[in-house]
């Protein structure tokens, strides 16, 4: 915490190193929803962006004027609740109680995901 202050974790593309902060790691063993979100989001940032990019460390930061789409973080949080919670394993009605105990994630990251599904 005291390296990396607000960051929960960081991916710096060029070395293909993840960091994550020492609290965040821990409530991540501990089944800590938003921690282990947190986790699988920084390990997408290495798997979908490493090729793209050279020099570049990627943390959560300031919106920029650019599609959502084409935004590292939004596309990290996108594949990070996929593979968390996967699309074609939750079912139609599933409450967002059943999805946190199902899948142990965050109140925030099941609602969001339910919402994106059932669109």
């Amino acid at each position: 915490a005291e390296e990396m202050g607000e960051k929960h974790g960081e991916t710096q593309l060029l070395e293909g190193i993840v960091r994550i902060r020492e609290d965040v790691y821990e409530g991540a063993i501990k089944g800590v929803g938003r921690d282990r979100f947190t986790i699988c989001h920084e390990f997408a940032h290495l798997l979908l962006h490493s090729s793209l990019c050279q020099n570049v460390s990627l943390a959560r930061m300031d919106d920029r004027n650019i599609p959502i789409y084409e935004n590292p973080e939004w596309q990290a949080n996108v594949f990070a609740a996929e593979f968390m919670m996967p699309y074609s394993k939750l079912r139609s009605g599933m409450r967002v109680n059943e999805v946190m105990t199902a899948y142990g994630v965050s109140r925030a990251a099941a609602e969001c995901q339910l919402k994106h599904c059932w669109k």
